[in-house]
């Protein structure tokens, strides 16, 4: 194939303004055209590349390739093991979104450490497609539709105007090298499904122009939701009356909205409201209130009435220090010397610890990810989490346990169960008895 014949590929980047950019760097076709173009053009840049540990053999083999690339271009390369698996098991979430958390997270860490301008990824016109496709099945407005955005905080995908066809077609005339996935060819996951079985037949049925239609339908499409967003604003300015406790809304401008649903969503949605909610409200009774979050709106004779609800800050951490007796907040602990391991019989939760295995000041806190005990009457450890969900706490209740804790470690499920390695012995010299007071 002639290089020359072949179109230079749409990269709206310019210079840096810091450190360079930072390039998502796969090995894939796509981020290694990218990664062509950066050096190309003369653009300071750095890849990172994740290996999510998911294909064995293969994902140490696209970690040895983008190495080998960068140190044979120059380019500083970072690249990191991610437990993609046991994170998805942990936080209960699918393969995919466990590593699209891990990797964003570990792109910010890179960018706040090393003040890169912005992160690039190589997401294309049909990525873009799929993710229309794919929104347009969850009953999502235009925002939605809208897909990827080119730009977003600190990432930019310089190559989404680009096909697929026309990168594979760049990088086959540059002779350029890269990996395959093959995970890209099954098709578990929706996306994989359209991209290799519906994309396809729906460019056959549209060739040569689908994807220019395509891209043109999502340029008007932004247009549309751009527009909206200005009307809205702009009604706001008009009709958000701000006083001193909060925001005056007449009803009748508000009731003129057509259609009425619609206008509610764009004015209410980013407080928290559903406009079906706040619909409701306006044909009550004066008096009537419905609470977000972080938001109270009141109907009140002829407005609506949007208030901040105050938030009353807690200390995260209650401190308990060596010597004290009595504990009020956040829950009444009885604290004092005890002679004997034996557990008072009582109506009252009650332990006995050794007060050497102690570091002071003990904390008393609620529960965060991570948190184990060994319990009492148990083998082995178990994740606070785990505790919760075998003994069916429900999420109020699990808003509500307070822990006992020292040096980080979890001491007591404060009235419920105590970890075994605290324990008085018998021959313990330091007992201390501690009292849940209902």
């Amino acid at each position: 194939m002639n290089k020359a014949a072949v179109p230079i590929l749409n990269l709206p980047l310019t210079k840096p303004n810091k450190n360079g950019y930072l390039l998502a760097l796969s090995g894939g076709v796509d981020s290694m055209v990218l990664a062509h173009l950066l050096k190309k053009n003369d653009i300071t840049f750095a890849v990172a590349h994740c290996n999510f540990q998911l294909r064995g053999p293969a994902s140490d083999q696209d970690a040895a390739f983008v190495r080998q690339w960068a140190a044979k271009n120059d380019v500083p390369c970072f690249q990191i093991h991610l437990a993609t698996i046991a994170h998805a098991n942990y936080t209960k979430v699918s393969i995919q979104m466990a590593a699209r958390a891990l990797r964003y997270k570990w792109f910010d860490d890179l960018c706040a450490l090393y003040n890169f301008d912005c992160v690039l990824t190589a997401h294309h016109l049909d990525d873009q497609l799929e993710t229309y496709l794919m929104h347009t099945f969850r009953a999502t407005g235009i925002k939605g539709l809208l897909g990827i955005p080119e730009k977003n905080k600190m990432y930019f995908r310089p190559l989404l105007q680009n096909s697929k066809a026309s990168i594979l077609n760049y990088a086959q005339s540059q002779d350029l090298l890269w990996r395959e996935d093959a995970s890209n060819k099954a098709n578990y996951y929706l996306r994989n499904q359209l991209r290799n079985q519906v994309i396809p037949e729906l460019l056959k049925a549209t060739t040569p122009h689908g994807l220019d239609a395509f891209a043109r339908t999502i340029g008007h499409l932004s247009d549309t939701h751009a527009f909206i967003d200005h009307f809205f604003k702009a009604w706001q300015q008009k009709h958000f009356c701000i006083e001193q406790q909060g925001v005056k809304i007449d009803l009748m401008p508000l009731q003129a909205l057509a259609p009425l649903e619609f206008g509610l969503h764009q004015l209410f949605g980013p407080y928290g409201f559903s406009a079906k909610e706040v619909n409701k409200l306006m044909g009550t009774t004066s008096g009537k209130s419905i609470f977000s979050e972080r938001y109270q709106l009141l109907r009140e004779r002829d407005h609506l009435f949007l208030s901040a609800i105050k938030q009353t800050v807690e200390p995260h951490v209650f401190l308990i220090e060596k010597n004290a007796n009595l504990i009020s907040k956040p829950v009444r602990l009885s604290i004092h010397p005890s002679p004997s391991t034996e557990v008072p019989k009582s109506a009252n939760p009650t332990v006995v610890l050794d007060e050497a295995l102690l570091t002071y000041p003990l904390e008393i806190r609620k529960w965060q990810k991570g948190d184990f005990i060994y319990p009492t009457g148990m083998k082995g450890r178990k994740l606070i989490s785990k505790y919760f969900k075998d003994e069916k706490y429900t999420t109020l209740a699990k808003e509500n346990q307070w822990l006992l804790v020292s040096n980080s470690q979890v001491v007591w499920i404060i009235g419920k169960r105590c970890d075994r390695r605290f324990i008085a012995k018998k021959k313990t010299k330091n007992k201390l008895l501690i009292t849940l007071l209902q």
